[in-house]
């Protein structure tokens, strides 16, 4: 049984929304999900400006594949003998001339290296940073130490200041909205598995899923073949069981689910999620902390951190403080059965005599 983190509910949601219900990983194409993260590794090397152009002049790859479906009328006047006429000639709709050379993931790499190169940074100490990122969240990871080079100043090859900061939160929050509704709509098949993935919604903090239309359920059994026939018997006999139209989605599920994606998608979530699972101070360096995050040579206060693998930890809560026994009796504090499972020794010795907040049950003699 696991707890929901109240401070990162919203972000829980839109990733459950973004994610494959059945091969966890986004449902954006890999061009999609490439074109962000190559848009925030610009904003980390302090190419903002090349990041946002980044963004606007690519199409997604949804959109592309429209333009190249539809095709325009367009009236060209044409000079003949001093005479205007007009001729109509069809061409496709096109974006900016930027996005006709960028249409994969190769051309994203070749034109980031491309501009990189032509401000001056060496695009392999960039990738490289990224990479150390993915690996372990935090400061240093996220570009404010030291690189390869020994001459490199901190800073120097992934600079950001106040005004960076806000533009790469700005593509961040564009990005999630974009992979959790934006560039995949209802019922759009996954790009990897060609699943259909149900819509999660919550109601008074508990997460539900429901696939909306029979098809979708009939696709994912025979075509997709991710479901079988008795997943879909199991849910049916359970939502009439408790009168509902939607599936519950347990936090355990939920857990699995995350847990997946961060395994999946890691390079991605590391650039969206720069300081979950970052490294903590501990008691005795913590008056030295803020020397822990400018000096790249100290590494004495740094405790642990966690790879980006693992910051599924940080969306769920697996314990919940419980007071001891002599304090519940005293200061009569209640533990909810729903939110709280964990019994102490103490409470389990006393079996009935307490109940589950810990309070002394005290039995009225009958009298005779």
């Amino acid at each position: 049984m696991f707890v929901y983190n109240p401070h990162l509910r919203q972000e829980l949601e839109t990733l459950l929304q973004a994610e494959c219900f059945f091969c966890h990983r986004f449902r954006a194409s890999a061009f999609d999900v490439e074109r962000y993260r190559y848009a925030l590794i610009l904003c980390d090397a302090g190419l903002v400006g090349e990041g946002l152009h980044l963004l606007d002049s690519v199409a997604p790859s949804r959109t592309q594949e429209r333009s190249l479906k539809k095709a325009t009328i367009r009236h060209i006047p044409v000079v003949e003998n001093g005479n205007n006429t007009t001729t109509t000639t069809t061409a496709a709709t096109t974006t900016p001339a930027m996005s006709e050379s960028v249409s994969d993931v190769a051309g994203l790499h070749r034109w980031v290296s491309n501009t990189l190169i032509k401000y001056g940074r060496d695009p392999t100490a960039v990738m490289n940073a990224a990479q150390q990122q993915t690996r372990k969240n935090g400061p240093r990871a996220s570009g404010l130490a030291e690189t390869a080079d020994s001459t490199t100043t901190t800073g120097e090859v992934l600079s950001r200041d106040a005004a960076t900061y806000d533009i790469r939160n700005d593509i961040v929050k564009r990005a999630l909205k974009d992979l959790s509704s934006g560039l995949v709509g209802v019922g759009a098949h996954c790009p990897h598995c060609d699943a259909i993935s149900p819509r999660i919604t919550s109601k008074d903090s508990i997460y539900f899923f429901h696939f909306g239309q029979k098809a979708y359920i009939s696709h994912n059994v025979e075509t997709a073949k991710v479901l079988s026939p008795d997943d879909v018997k199991m849910w049916e006999e359970e939502n009439a069981l408790h009168g509902r139209r939607r599936t519950y989605f347990s936090s355990g599920r939920a857990r699995q689910h995350i847990k997946a994606l961060c395994t999946n998608e890691a390079s991605l979530l590391a650039l969206l999620f720069p300081s979950l699972g970052a490294p903590t101070f501990s008691g005795v360096d913590r008056q030295n902390s803020a020397a822990a995050i400018t000096d790249p040579n100290h590494h004495s206060a740094m405790e642990g951190g966690l790879a980006t693998k693992k910051i599924f930890r940080v969306f769920f809560l697996d314990r919940l403080p419980v007071p001891p026994l002599p304090l519940r009796l005293q200061s009569g504090v209640e533990a909810d059965s729903a939110t709280c499972l964990l019994y102490t020794s103490d409470a389990a010795d006393e079996e009935d005599s307490v109940d589950l907040g810990g309070r002394r049950i005290i039995k009225k003699k009958k009298k005779k």
